[in-house]
């Protein structure tokens, strides 16, 4: 299978090993090492090329490789694999702490309602002067899975009962489309399910693994997939991929209860969770101010960026609000927000591209010297005062980008567990204006250095 124009992505999820768990479980966690997802109609990627300079995440690794760029398989990147040396630098950490918004517990082991907004709360949300701190708030956690849990649950009466595909550290976005590759075996029986069920629907939260103790996570809050289409591709790919499956992100819902979570450990069969609609609690609120001053901000950071990153002219801020028709309404927020996290991901391709440039002209350059330049050479190949010049370009790489890393993941998990729609905008407002602040301090570094 060709990698989509679009591009793909492998989910892995790199943490130790439950003392309790299978030998399995060790390679990927739930459905994080099962699918290749390949981001929506919205995303943008790089075209497709050929790239001689690839970097290993580990030493003895490829550093040279004639690679198509964006190819992927399931057991992570392939060719120019820069971002695999973060390892999980997208988890979010752990601990309790309160929404200054809300006030609700973060990680509590059921699911207590959100302390609604004072009346004093909800005018500044709605007039767009609530302030957040994001690195204060946090994604919210259901109690660690009881692997020894071997009789499943029964589902309470008038309770709905949806399949649970968890895919690591990745937030998806209510409204966009996702493509997975399907083979391991019991998310091969979760398809066949929902076909012969007609639900045709399933729950995707993150989920985090304790790397001390071993314990596993839900994120409180999933988004549903919705099934469109589904391909059977087992003879052209030797039954390694058995389903290539379109979904699109049809809402958002609260875990109450995992029924069966022995079967995460050994593999046996697919979660099945409790959950519950999420209901906005303000659906009575105005807030077209609140939502001007979002689109307000994302306007002036765009004539920032303009001005200090010129090489992100292809994909800027602006497109989010004014030419692409996009607003911050309750509903139209959702396509803003997948639109964020598209800019997001160009400005990693950017980081990502510019590191490729330095690392093809340092190492090649240095084996045009040497008279042979290999089709594929480790890291432990080179001298070490080569080795050093990477590792240090690896880490400067590392350093722009690995916010961004964080920051996508943790902004769209917050946004999508809010049952607010002033603090939905508020987070997203405060997120963009971070931004600002970072250009800024680019366009006086630029003053007084140049470029």
């Amino acid at each position: 299978l060709k990698p989509s124009q679009t591009g793909s992505r492998s989910h892995g999820f790199l943490g130790s090993r439950p003392p309790h768990a299978s030998r399995s479980m060790a390679a990927g966690i739930g459905g994080a090492a099962s699918a290749t997802a390949t981001a929506g109609r919205r995303r943008r990627r790089a075209a497709a090329g050929t790239c001689i300079v690839a970097l290993a995440c580990a030493a003895g690794g490829a550093l040279l490789a004639k690679t198509p760029r964006g190819a992927r398989d399931e057991g992570g990147l392939r060719g120019l694999s820069a971002f695999t040396a973060f390892g999980a630098a997208g988890q979010h950490r752990s601990g309790l702490a309160a929404s200054p918004l809300t006030g609700a517990s973060r990680g509590v082991s059921f699911w207590e309602a959100p302390a609604a907004y004072s009346l004093a709360r909800v005018a500044r949300a709605a007039s767009g002067e609530e302030e957040v701190d994001i690195d204060s708030m946090e994604v919210r956690w259901l109690p660690a899975m009881d692997f020894y849990q071997k009789e499943p649950f029964e589902p309470k009466e008038n309770t709905l009962v949806l399949p649970c595909f968890p895919l690591g550290s990745i937030a998806y976005v209510p409204g966009s489309e996702e493509i997975l590759n399907i083979f391991e075996p019991r998310y091969r029986a979760m398809y066949s399910d929902i076909l012969l069920s007609g639900g045709r629907r399933f729950v995707v939260p993150q989920v985090r693994q304790d790397q001390v103790e071993g314990s596993v996570q839900l994120a409180e809050v999933g988004v549903v997939l919705y099934l469109d289409d589904l391909k059977e591709v087992s003879e052209q790919t030797m039954d390694r991929i058995k389903y290539v499956c379109s979904h699109k992100v049809i809402g958002r819902v609260r875990i109450k209860r995992v029924l069966n979570p022995a079967v995460f450990a050994d593999r046996s069969s697919y979660l099945r969770v409790e959950v519950e609609d999420i209901v906005d609690e303000d659906l009575d609120t105005d807030y077209s101010a609140a939502e001007k001053k979002l689109i307000d901000t994302i306007e002036e950071v765009d004539r920032l960026q303009e001005e200090a990153e010129p090489d992100l002219k292809k994909f800027r801020l602006q497109m989010l609000a004014g030419d692409g028709g996009q607003n911050a309404t309750r509903d139209g927020l959702w396509s803003l927000l997948s639109d964020w996290s598209n800019y997001v991901d160009f400005r990693l391709q950017i980081f990502q591209q510019r590191f490729q440039r330095e690392l093809q002209q340092t190492v090649v350059s240095y084996f045009e010297k040497q008279g042979n330049v290999p089709r594929q050479v480790s890291l432990n190949d080179l001298p070490p005062e080569l080795q050093k010049e990477v590792l240090a370009l690896q880490e400067e790489l590392q350093e722009e980008a690995a916010p961004l890393q964080q920051i996508k993941p943790k902004t769209i998990s917050l946004i999508t567990q809010s049952a607010n729609h002033g603090e939905r905008l508020a987070i997203l407002r405060s997120v963009i204006e971070e931004d600002g602040k970072r250009l800024k301090a680019r366009l006086a570094l630029k003053s007084v250095f140049g470029e």
